[in-house]
C-alpha cells in the first residue's frame, strides 16, 4: 500500500493556479504544509515525551518500598506519575500505587506488586512524569 503524501491528498500547485487560489495562497499554504507535518508525525509515530508536557523515566524499584526518583526538569512539578509497564522477566500485576513529595522536595514513589515477589529483587518500571 503507498504511504499517505500531501500531494495525494491536496495538489498545491493547482489551487495556486487558479484565481480563487492566487486570492487564498496564504491561507491554502499554510494549510498544505499543516498538513504535511501533521502526515509525516503520524507516519514516524508520536511519541508522549515529543508532545505532551512530560517526561518518561525508567525506574528500579522494590516491592512496596519507597524509592526517591529524580527528574530532569529541577524547577517543575510532577502533577500526575503514570506507570506505563513493569519490564522484567516475570509477570507482576501492579496492586498498589502511590508518589509524594518528601520534605526535601524529592518526587518518593511506592508500588505493591501481587504475588510478593522476593523482597530484594529490583523490578524496572517505566513511568510517566506529567508536568502540565
Amino acid at each position: 500500500m503507498a504511504k499517505i503524501t500531501i500531494s495525494r491528498i491536496y495538489e498545491l500547485s493547482k489551487a495556486l493556479a487558479t484565481k480563487s487560489g492566487q486570492e487564498l495562497q496564504g491561507p491554502l499554504t499554510y494549510l498544505s504544509e499543516l498538513a504535511e507535518v501533521t502526515l509525516r508525525n503520524l507516519r514516524n509515530g508520536l511519541t508522549f515525551a515529543d508532545n505532551l508536557d512530560c517526561e518518561t523515566k525508567r525506574i528500579f524499584i522494590k516491592n512496596n518500598t519507597e524509592t526517591i526518583i529524580s527528574i530532569t526538569s529541577q524547577n517543575r512539578r510532577a502533577q500526575r506519575i503514570y506507570i506505563d509497564r513493569a519490564v522484567d522477566q516475570n509477570y507482576y500485576v501492579v496492586d498498589s500505587f502511590g508518589w509524594k513529595y518528601n520534605s526535601s522536595g524529592e518526587i518518593v514513589v511506592k508500588i505493591g506488586f501481587a504475588n510478593s515477589p522476593p523482597a530484594n529483587l529490583d523490578i524496572t518500571v517505566d513511568i510517566v512524569i506529567h508536568f502540565g
